[in-house]
């Protein structure tokens, strides 16, 4: 009964999380301010009700679309991703974490920093989702900081991605990201989540029936399946 007690307050947490995450990505590539006070509808400036920022539950009940003006907020699939399935999924990540923790085993063996790289890689996920771009710059950084020893791969890998840029086959905002998984997983984990990550886009574009697709989602459902198959 505690560990359901446990998980249920963790989804709840992860998912508010998740939330405002996704708020922060779309004033930011909208041009409002992060600061501007409360929620607000983009179409006709009302602002929202608490009943209409219940994570996940709210916009299931008012079907995606803002109860006044009918402006349509977010899609199916968006909603099932970055409500739903993500926060489901930090959750369980995290719970395990915690168990992991409370058993005897040491905080940071039970929250790697690969867990804690989801938060930006969500934001920045929502980012290329809503405007094709994204805020990746700042992961040059977290490379930094990560792979102090393995900067010669860091260096291998961007000038390959970059590479791959100059053809066409990905976007500038992508290396980062790229370069980061490169530093962040070791040996097969980080080829297991280029294939995880490549096989979801392809799923992506089949499904969606477009040639060009955001990949930083796709990257980021990658990562969440690596964390998973960890955690199993």
């Amino acid at each position: 009964m505690e560990k359901l007690t446990l998980f249920l307050f963790l989804l709840f947490s992860q998912s508010v999380l998740a939330s405002f995450l996704c708020c922060l990505a779309d004033r930011s590539v909208s041009g409002v301010s992060l600061w501007k006070g409360r929620s607000f509808c983009y179409g006709c400036k009302r602002t929202l009700k608490p009943c209409e920022l219940i994570p996940f539950w709210s916009a299931f009940f008012l079907l995606f679309r803002c109860s006044v003006c009918q402006k349509r907020f977010t899609n199916l699939w968006d909603w099932l991703f970055y409500e739903g399935i993500f926060p489901l999924a930090i959750t369980f990540v995290c719970w395990h974490g915690l168990l992991a923790y409370l058993d005897g085993t040491r905080f940071f063996e039970a929250f790697h920093a690969n867990f804690l790289l989801c938060y930006p890689l969500f934001f920045l996920a929502r980012q290329d989702q809503q405007s094709r771009q994204a805020s990746t710059d700042g992961l040059w950084l977290v490379i930094l900081l990560l792979g102090q020893d393995k900067l010669p791969c860091a260096l291998f890998l961007a000038g390959a991605f970059f590479c791959a840029v100059r053809m066409g086959k990905l976007g500038v905002g992508d290396v980062p990201v790229l370069v980061t998984g490169g530093v962040a997983w070791c040996g097969w984990d980080f080829g297991i989540w280029i294939c995880a990550s490549s096989l979801v886009g392809l799923v992506t574009a089949g499904v969606t029936r477009k040639r060009a697709i955001p990949f930083i989602p796709s990257l980021l459902m990658g990562w969440i399946m690596l964390l998973l198959f960890h955690c199993i």
